[in-house]
């Protein structure tokens, strides 16, 4: 759930209005209430959070097939929608079998030589859920190496808000969507 950009604007506004309020009464000497001015702190600090990010590159036009290495430790939803995109795009796709190892925060993800045989470009995908006040798709990363899988020819990768931030409570599918589409298109 995210609150429509004016009714973010109208509790930004509130909050420093009300701060400049409880200033102005400091600066006419009627007494600085130390507990209510680290209350108000803490409500703006928290309510800014981390905003969410992403960021993507892609080199050259797409390529007409890809395969696409499954991430079984990933919810089975994030490849549908992955090939589902590819797929719309004119892009054939394949899924392969993967092997992702975490080596602390990263995943190191292999296919087979076989496997790969056939494949113009493989993609590669992570995607991280947590809870807050409900469970949000938290990271996800999705990129596509060449055949070989010596270097990259693309990658998106979205990053959710923390803390109170509202705009980390999106919807995972057309995020997905959105971050494949960007590869090439």
């Amino acid at each position: 759930m995210t609150y429509p950009i004016r009714n973010r604007i109208n509790i930004w506004f509130n909050l420093l209005n009300e701060l400049f309020l409880f200033f102005q009464s400091c600066m006419r000497g009627k007494g600085c209430e130390m507990k209510r001015l680290f209350i108000l702190l803490t409500v703006v600090v928290a309510v800014s959070g981390c905003a969410s990010q992403q960021s993507m590159k892609f080199i050259g036009k797409p390529p007409p097939s890809v395969c696409i290495a499954e991430h079984k430790a990933v919810k089975p939803g994030v490849l549908k929608v992955i090939r589902e995109t590819f797929e719309a795009n004119g892009v054939l796709t394949w899924r392969i079998n993967g092997t992702y190892v975490k080596r602390g925060t990263m995943w190191h993800p292999s296919v087979l030589p076989e496997q790969r045989k056939n494949c113009n470009a493989i993609v590669f995908y992570v995607a991280n859920w947590t809870w807050d006040i409900a469970v949000y798709m938290h990271f996800a990363n999705i990129w596509v190496t060449n055949p070989e899988m010596t270097h990259k020819v693309a990658y998106a990768v979205y990053q959710g808000g923390q803390s109170l931030n509202l705009d980390k409570f999106i919807n995972a599918e057309k995020k997905i969507r959105e971050l494949v589409n960007s590869l090439f298109w």
